[in-house]
């Protein structure tokens, strides 16, 4: 028989939700304003990329990975056999 699994409630947690929206302020100021000075302007034809498209399409992205990553481990976890995990501590 195939364990249950509660991804949604592991999910959205509010301390991982706090966390997730902590590192995503830090790093997508730092990350626009890196990809303006040092990416961008190196180029001869430049395009300006609006930073409310920057940082819409960075939180979509991040929180797909956060999503993927904690769905991946979540299943693992659900089909280790406790046994197995008590008998190597």
């Amino acid at each position: 028989m195939l364990p249950r699994i509660s991804i949604s409630s592991t999910v959205y947690h509010p301390i991982s939700l706090n966390l997730y929206a902590l590192s995503y302020l830090f790093a997508s100021p730092l990350a626009w304003l890196l990809m303006q000075r040092l990416l961008l302007n190196n180029y001869a034809y430049r395009i300006s990329v609006s930073i409310w498209i920057f940082f819409a399409a960075a939180a979509v992205i991040a929180f797909l990975i956060a999503f993927l990553t904690i769905c991946y481990h979540s299943i693992k976890t659900a089909f280790v056999n406790p046994v197995e995990t008590l008998r190597n501590e």
